[in-house]
Protein backbone atom coordinates (compact mmCIF):
# COMPACT_ATOMS: atom_id res chain seq x y z
CA UNK A 1 0.00 0.00 0.00
CA UNK A 2 1.41 3.35 -1.01
CA UNK A 3 1.18 6.02 1.69
CA UNK A 4 0.13 9.37 0.34
CA UNK A 5 0.53 12.65 2.21
CA UNK A 6 -3.24 12.69 2.76
CA UNK A 7 -3.14 9.19 4.31
CA UNK A 8 -0.22 10.10 6.56
CA UNK A 9 -1.96 13.25 7.75
CA UNK A 10 -5.20 11.35 8.42
CA UNK A 11 -3.41 8.67 10.47
CA UNK A 12 -1.51 11.37 12.37
CA UNK A 13 -4.71 13.25 13.21
CA UNK A 14 -6.50 10.07 14.29
CA UNK A 15 -3.58 8.98 16.46
CA UNK A 16 -3.34 12.42 18.06
CA UNK A 17 -7.09 12.59 18.68
CA UNK A 18 -7.24 9.14 20.22
CA UNK A 19 -4.22 9.64 22.47
CA UNK A 20 -5.45 13.12 23.44
CA UNK A 21 -8.82 11.79 24.60
CA UNK A 22 -7.38 8.76 26.40
CA UNK A 23 -4.65 10.83 28.09
CA UNK A 24 -7.37 12.76 29.89
CA UNK A 25 -9.28 11.50 32.90
CA UNK A 26 -11.43 12.73 35.75
CA UNK A 27 -9.73 13.44 39.09
CA UNK A 28 -11.02 14.06 42.62
CA UNK A 29 -9.00 16.35 44.86
CA UNK A 30 -9.81 16.48 48.58
CA UNK A 31 -8.16 16.36 51.99
CA UNK A 32 -7.67 12.76 53.08
CA UNK A 33 -8.42 13.68 56.70
CA UNK A 34 -11.84 14.97 57.74
CA UNK A 35 -13.49 16.01 60.99
CA UNK A 36 -16.87 14.93 62.31
CA UNK A 37 -19.45 17.69 62.07
CA UNK A 38 -17.37 19.92 59.81
CA UNK A 39 -18.04 20.47 56.06
CA UNK A 40 -15.52 18.68 53.85
CA UNK A 41 -14.66 20.20 50.46
CA UNK A 42 -14.25 18.20 47.24
CA UNK A 43 -13.00 19.27 43.78
CA UNK A 44 -13.54 17.41 40.50
CA UNK A 45 -11.66 18.20 37.30
CA UNK A 46 -10.80 16.72 33.89
CA UNK A 47 -7.14 16.74 32.81
CA UNK A 48 -4.09 14.75 31.83
CA UNK A 49 -2.26 13.29 34.84
CA UNK A 50 -0.68 16.23 36.73
CA UNK A 51 -1.62 18.41 33.73
CA UNK A 52 -3.60 21.57 33.18
CA UNK A 53 -7.29 21.33 33.97
CA UNK A 54 -9.72 21.58 31.08
CA UNK A 55 -12.15 24.48 31.10
CA UNK A 56 -15.73 23.35 31.60
CA UNK A 57 -16.75 24.98 28.30
CA UNK A 58 -13.92 23.34 26.31
CA UNK A 59 -14.42 20.84 23.48
CA UNK A 60 -12.78 18.13 25.60
CA UNK A 61 -15.55 18.45 28.18
CA UNK A 62 -18.52 18.31 25.80
CA UNK A 63 -18.93 14.54 25.71
CA UNK A 64 -17.92 13.75 29.30
CA UNK A 65 -20.07 16.11 31.37
CA UNK A 66 -22.75 13.56 32.28
CA UNK A 67 -21.14 12.18 35.41
CA UNK A 68 -22.32 11.56 38.96
CA UNK A 69 -20.43 11.99 42.24
CA UNK A 70 -21.29 9.56 45.03
CA UNK A 71 -20.44 9.47 48.73
CA UNK A 72 -20.17 6.03 50.31
CA UNK A 73 -20.91 6.44 54.02
CA UNK A 74 -19.83 3.71 56.46
CA UNK A 75 -22.79 1.46 57.20
CA UNK A 76 -25.22 3.36 54.96
CA UNK A 77 -26.40 3.59 51.37
CA UNK A 78 -24.44 5.72 48.91
CA UNK A 79 -25.42 9.39 48.68
CA UNK A 80 -25.42 11.49 45.52
CA UNK A 81 -23.39 14.68 46.00
CA UNK A 82 -24.47 17.97 44.45
CA UNK A 83 -21.98 19.64 42.11
CA UNK A 84 -21.31 23.36 41.65
CA UNK A 85 -19.54 24.33 38.37
CA UNK A 86 -16.58 26.72 38.37
CA UNK A 87 -14.20 27.77 35.58
CA UNK A 88 -12.13 24.59 35.30
CA UNK A 89 -13.60 22.30 37.98
CA UNK A 90 -16.64 21.37 39.99
CA UNK A 91 -16.95 21.67 43.76
CA UNK A 92 -18.98 19.75 46.30
CA UNK A 93 -19.14 19.33 50.08
CA UNK A 94 -20.36 16.83 52.63
CA UNK A 95 -20.41 16.82 56.42
CA UNK A 96 -19.31 13.61 58.17
CA UNK A 97 -21.71 12.66 60.95
CA UNK A 98 -19.71 9.77 62.42
CA UNK A 99 -16.11 8.59 62.54
CA UNK A 100 -14.95 6.15 59.87
CA UNK A 101 -13.76 5.87 56.31
CA UNK A 102 -15.73 7.77 53.67
CA UNK A 103 -15.28 6.93 50.00
CA UNK A 104 -16.03 9.36 47.16
CA UNK A 105 -16.57 7.87 43.70
CA UNK A 106 -17.14 9.59 40.37
CA UNK A 107 -19.06 7.56 37.81
CA UNK A 108 -19.14 8.61 34.15
CA UNK A 109 -20.61 5.96 31.84
CA UNK A 110 -22.90 8.17 29.74
CA UNK A 111 -20.33 8.92 27.04
CA UNK A 112 -21.36 8.63 23.41
CA UNK A 113 -19.66 6.13 21.13
CA UNK A 114 -16.90 7.77 19.09
CA UNK A 115 -15.74 6.51 15.68
CA UNK A 116 -11.99 7.00 15.26
CA UNK A 117 -12.15 5.28 11.87
CA UNK A 118 -8.86 3.38 11.44
CA UNK A 119 -8.29 3.27 15.22
CA UNK A 120 -11.69 1.74 16.02
CA UNK A 121 -15.13 2.64 17.34
CA UNK A 122 -14.83 3.30 21.07
CA UNK A 123 -17.09 3.32 24.11
CA UNK A 124 -15.33 5.00 27.04
CA UNK A 125 -16.13 5.09 30.76
CA UNK A 126 -14.37 7.20 33.39
CA UNK A 127 -14.20 6.65 37.13
CA UNK A 128 -12.37 8.49 39.92
CA UNK A 129 -12.20 7.98 43.65
CA UNK A 130 -10.93 9.48 46.90
CA UNK A 131 -10.89 8.34 50.50
CA UNK A 132 -11.53 10.53 53.55
CA UNK A 133 -10.64 9.25 57.03
CA UNK A 134 -12.61 10.79 59.86
CA UNK A 135 -11.61 10.48 63.52
CA UNK A 136 -9.72 7.16 63.38
CA UNK A 137 -6.11 6.31 62.58
CA UNK A 138 -6.86 2.88 61.07
CA UNK A 139 -10.49 2.78 59.88
CA UNK A 140 -12.04 -0.42 58.67
CA UNK A 141 -11.90 -1.10 54.95
CA UNK A 142 -15.15 -0.35 53.14
CA UNK A 143 -16.97 -3.20 51.40
CA UNK A 144 -16.89 -3.30 47.56
CA UNK A 145 -18.41 -0.15 46.09
CA UNK A 146 -20.40 -1.87 43.36
CA UNK A 147 -18.96 0.40 40.67
CA UNK A 148 -17.51 -1.07 37.49
CA UNK A 149 -13.94 0.09 38.00
CA UNK A 150 -12.34 1.85 40.98
CA UNK A 151 -8.82 2.31 42.31
CA UNK A 152 -7.74 2.95 45.90
CA UNK A 153 -4.31 3.48 47.48
CA UNK A 154 -3.20 2.79 51.03
CA UNK A 155 0.10 3.16 52.86
CA UNK A 156 2.06 5.42 55.18
CA UNK A 157 2.21 8.08 52.42
CA UNK A 158 5.73 9.11 53.31
CA UNK A 159 8.81 9.39 51.05
CA UNK A 160 10.49 6.06 50.24
CA UNK A 161 7.56 4.12 51.74
CA UNK A 162 5.51 1.53 49.81
CA UNK A 163 1.98 2.31 48.68
CA UNK A 164 -0.44 -0.47 47.78
CA UNK A 165 -2.94 0.24 45.01
CA UNK A 166 -6.04 -1.96 44.84
CA UNK A 167 -8.19 -2.23 41.73
CA UNK A 168 -11.83 -3.12 42.20
CA UNK A 169 -13.41 -4.37 39.02
CA UNK A 170 -16.41 -6.08 37.51
CA UNK A 171 -15.74 -8.33 34.54
CA UNK A 172 -12.43 -6.66 33.73
CA UNK A 173 -9.37 -8.73 32.85
CA UNK A 174 -6.67 -7.37 35.18
CA UNK A 175 -3.92 -8.69 32.93
CA UNK A 176 -4.96 -5.99 30.43
CA UNK A 177 -4.97 -3.10 32.92
CA UNK A 178 -2.16 -0.54 32.77
CA UNK A 179 -1.46 1.01 36.18
CA UNK A 180 0.58 4.22 35.97
CA UNK A 181 1.79 6.63 38.65
CA UNK A 182 2.65 10.28 37.90
CA UNK A 183 3.92 13.21 39.94
CA UNK A 184 3.94 16.92 39.17
CA UNK A 185 7.64 16.91 38.22
CA UNK A 186 7.04 14.71 35.17
CA UNK A 187 7.99 11.38 36.76
CA UNK A 188 6.02 8.33 35.61
CA UNK A 189 6.08 4.73 36.75
CA UNK A 190 4.15 1.77 35.33
CA UNK A 191 3.26 -0.74 38.04
CA UNK A 192 2.55 -4.43 37.53
CA UNK A 193 -0.90 -5.54 38.71
CA UNK A 194 -1.38 -8.94 40.34
CA UNK A 195 -4.13 -10.59 38.32
CA UNK A 196 -5.50 -12.59 41.27
CA UNK A 197 -5.48 -9.90 43.97
CA UNK A 198 -5.88 -6.75 41.84
CA UNK A 199 -3.04 -5.09 43.74
CA UNK A 200 0.08 -3.21 42.67
CA UNK A 201 2.84 -1.78 44.90
CA UNK A 202 5.16 1.18 44.34
CA UNK A 203 7.48 3.39 46.39
CA UNK A 204 6.94 7.14 46.30
CA UNK A 205 9.94 9.36 45.59
CA UNK A 206 9.27 12.38 47.78
CA UNK A 207 6.64 14.74 49.08
CA UNK A 208 3.91 16.02 46.75
CA UNK A 209 0.86 14.94 44.77
CA UNK A 210 0.81 11.56 43.03
CA UNK A 211 -1.71 10.82 40.29
CA UNK A 212 -2.70 7.16 40.01
CA UNK A 213 -4.38 6.00 36.81
CA UNK A 214 -5.58 2.52 35.90
CA UNK A 215 -6.49 2.18 32.22
CA UNK A 216 -8.15 -0.73 30.44
CA UNK A 217 -8.40 -0.94 26.67
CA UNK A 218 -10.03 -3.98 25.10
CA UNK A 219 -11.37 -5.09 21.75
CA UNK A 220 -14.96 -6.03 22.44
CA UNK A 221 -18.22 -5.62 20.55
CA UNK A 222 -21.14 -3.81 22.14
CA UNK A 223 -23.93 -1.32 21.64
CA UNK A 224 -24.68 1.95 23.43
CA UNK A 225 -27.66 4.18 22.66
CA UNK A 226 -28.24 2.33 19.41
CA UNK A 227 -24.66 2.70 18.16
CA UNK A 228 -22.34 -0.29 17.85
CA UNK A 229 -18.73 -0.19 19.01
CA UNK A 230 -15.81 -2.61 18.78
CA UNK A 231 -13.50 -1.29 21.54
CA UNK A 232 -13.98 -0.42 25.19
CA UNK A 233 -11.84 1.95 27.24
CA UNK A 234 -12.11 2.37 31.02
CA UNK A 235 -10.05 4.66 33.23
CA UNK A 236 -10.07 4.86 37.05
CA UNK A 237 -8.02 7.42 39.01
CA UNK A 238 -7.05 8.62 42.45
CA UNK A 239 -4.79 11.40 43.80
CA UNK A 240 -2.73 10.86 46.95
CA UNK A 241 -0.75 13.45 48.88
CA UNK A 242 2.63 12.46 50.30
CA UNK A 243 4.11 14.50 53.15
CA UNK A 244 7.65 14.74 54.47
Amino acid sequence: MKLTLKTILLVTVLTFSLSNVFAHAFWIKTNAAGKKGQPHAVEVFFAEPAGKRELLNSDEMKTVKKFTLWLLVPGKEKIKLELVPAKDHYTSTFTPVNDGKYHIVLQNEEIDVVDYQAAGIYKSDFFASATVNVGVAKPAVLPPSGFKFTVSAEGKLRPDQPVTVTLEHQQIDLSKVTLSIYNQQGWKLDVKVNKQTGKGIFNVLGAGSYFIEAAYNNKVDGNYNGKAYNSAYYAATEIIEVFK
